[in-house]
C-alpha cells in the first residue's frame, strides 16, 4: 500500500510533465496508471461490469482512460487516439455494451492556448 501512494505521487509528477511536453498519449498512460493506482488503494470489485467491458472493447481507441467520483463512480474519462470520435465511440459502445444505454455522453476539447484575458 505505501509502494502504491509513492506511485500515485511519481504518476501524478509524470503526468504533470507529460502535459507541460505536450505529450498526449504520455497523459493517456498516466490517467491509465492512475485508475489502476486507485483500484489497487481500494481492493477488488470497484470496476463496475459495465465499465470493464467498456474498456475492454474501445481500449484500441484510446490513450488512456480513467473512472472519476468517489470509489472511481460517476464518470468515466476517456482519452482518444484521434480527435472528434465522439459519435463513432458512442455508437462503438451503444452497440457492443449491455447496460450502456443509461450512459450519457459528453465531449471536450483541451484548451492549448489556456486562458487570456483582454485589456482596452
Amino acid at each position: 500500500m505505501v509502494q502504491n501512494v509513492v506511485g500515485l505521487r511519481e504518476n501524478a509528477e509524470a503526468c504533470a510533465q507529460a502535459l507541460l511536453d505536450g505529450d498526449i498519449e504520455q497523459v493517456g498512460k498516466c490517467i491509465s496508471t492512475y485508475w489502476e493506482q486507485k483500484k489497487c488503494m481500494v481492493g477488488g470489485g470497484v470496476e463496475p461490469a459495465v465499465c470493464s467491458q467498456t474498456l475492454a472493447l474501445v481500449k484500441a481507441d484510446l490513450y488512456g482512460a480513467t473512472l472519476a467520483g468517489a470509489g472511481g463512480g460517476g464518470f468515466m474519462l476517456m482519452l482518444t487516439r484521434k480527435p472528434n470520435v465522439g459519435a463513432e465511440l458512442k455508437a462503438k459502445i451503444l452497440g457492443g455494451v449491455k447496460g450502456a444505454q443509461t450512459f450519457s455522453f459528453h465531449e471536450c476539447e483541451v484548451d492549448v492556448d489556456g486562458m487570456q484575458t483582454v485589456r482596452d
